[in-house]
């Protein structure tokens, strides 16, 4: 019996560049037997969209550690966990779910089932992570690629007001 997938793939900065990057996640990470090897990829494909929104989150902001959510475990897109407070306790962790052209909703507004196991992604990388606490501050967003960035490192987020 094949074991089960994570609900989440980190994504570090340095790998965004790879036009291999989720099979070589994958391998890295998972390690799942060759005949499964497609499919565990698919579950943590990326879009354009939300490749180019990983790649201009984690320019933007090197604190932020970004987690890929597994597609078929309805716990968003992404988990974007902010490591700026020294102190693991006072991290909190964003899931979001990114959909085109719409406006931002915070509180898992507009994401139907896609977010109801949000929480045990973000205790699976308390786990797996020193980054986190398994009782981590969980914030759900959903909104379009442009509108959840300026949330997260816009301007007006709370990261910009903090260290301005």
């Amino acid at each position: 019996m094949p074991r089960p997938l994570p609900l989440v793939l980190e994504i570090p900065r340095h790998a965004l560049a790879r036009r291999d990057l989720v099979p070589t996640l994958v391998a890295r990470s998972v390690r799942p037997e060759r005949s499964v090897f497609p499919h565990v990829t698919s579950v943590f494909a990326l879009t354009p969209d939300e490749l180019a929104f990983a790649r201009e989150l984690l320019e933007r902001h090197s604190q932020h550690h970004l987690f890929r959510s597994n597609q078929r475990a309805f716990c968003g897109d992404f988990v974007v966990v902010d490591c700026s407070p020294p102190d693991p306790s006072r991290r909190r962790a964003v899931v979001l779910e990114l959909k085109l052209g719409a406006p931002l909703r915070t509180n898992g507004g507009g994401a139907g089932v896609q977010l109801q196991n949000a929480d045990a992604a973000v205790r699976e990388i308390a786990r797996r992570t020193s980054w986190l606490l398994a009782d981590a501050e969980l914030d759900v967003v959903t909104g379009s690629r442009e509108a959840v960035l300026e949330h997260l490192v816009g301007e007006n987020a709370p990261i910009a007001r903090a260290s301005a």
